[in-house]
């Protein structure tokens, strides 16, 4: 008998910085994401460089990895 593993489908995407929705791609879902969090965040996930704050920098990270996540 042959033996199957199940697997989520979110399993099979790769993550990259920017990719906050964790769907294996950096697009407007998680551009939405990051302006939703705009301004003092501690502990968020659109907090890339960890200052404690959402802002232009991490908005430039995004874009920066815009694109499916390799």
């Amino acid at each position: 008998p042959m033996n199957f593993m199940r697997v989520h489908p979110n399993d099979l995407y790769t993550s990259c910085v920017g990719d906050i929705s964790g769907d294996g791609v950096v697009d407007v879902t998680d551009l939405l994401e990051l302006i939703g969090a705009w301004g003092p965040c501690t502990g968020c996930a659109a907090d890339f460089n960890d200052d404690n704050i959402v802002d232009i920098t991490d908005l430039l990270t995004l874009i920066g990895a815009w694109g499916i996540c390799v």
